[in-house]
């Protein structure tokens, strides 16, 4: 309870309104109109959920998210070791064949995707990216890319996004 009252909001601490509330149950009016009430055993409440709920980190065969409960937002992460070679030709460019990446935790809605080489190209040769495709609230599937045949490149990415706590 120590940690809540010593929360700073505009300059006060949880424990310096709640000495300036009449009482439980009771408001603080902030400004003199009915709009500026702090509803002093709320506010404790919502405080002391924000600080109770820690970050939750999920790991297993698909990659790590981590999880913010009190936003609700998502972070994904993968990155497979087998290096793919870019060797379909694609318009102008080479590819490799598409990877399905099944997502660590699901999201709620559609998260945001960057595809990110692990190595930039294995070989040492430059030029390679991860383009991300096919996207859904559980996966999405990836493909290395070069304007070079041949290039190896392991894939990865990277999604943010909401979940349902």
């Amino acid at each position: 309870m120590s940690q809540i009252n010593s929360l700073p909001i505009n300059g006060f601490t949880i424990a310096d309104l709640s000495l300036l509330a009449p009482g439980p149950g009771q408001f603080l009016e902030v400004g003199g109109g009915t709009e500026g009430r702090i509803d002093i055993d709320a506010l404790a409440a919502y405080c002391k959920i924000g600080v109770q709920q820690e970050i939750q980190v999920i790991e297993n065969s698909n990659g790590t998210a981590i999880r913010f409960p009190v936003s609700g937002i998502q972070i994904c992460t993968w990155n497979e070791d087998i290096p793919r070679t870019t060797i379909t030709s694609w318009g102008f460019l080479f590819r490799s064949e598409i990877i399905p990446a099944t997502f660590p935790a699901v999201f709620s809605e559609l998260p945001t995707v960057i595809g990110v080489p692990r190595s930039l190209a294995v070989d040492g040769s430059t030029g390679a990216w991860v383009d991300p495709s096919v996207l859904t609230t559980s996966s999405v599937s990836l493909m290395g890319v070069s304007g070079f045949n041949f290039i190896k490149v392991r894939l990865g990415y990277f999604a943010i996004g909401r979940y349902t706590p």
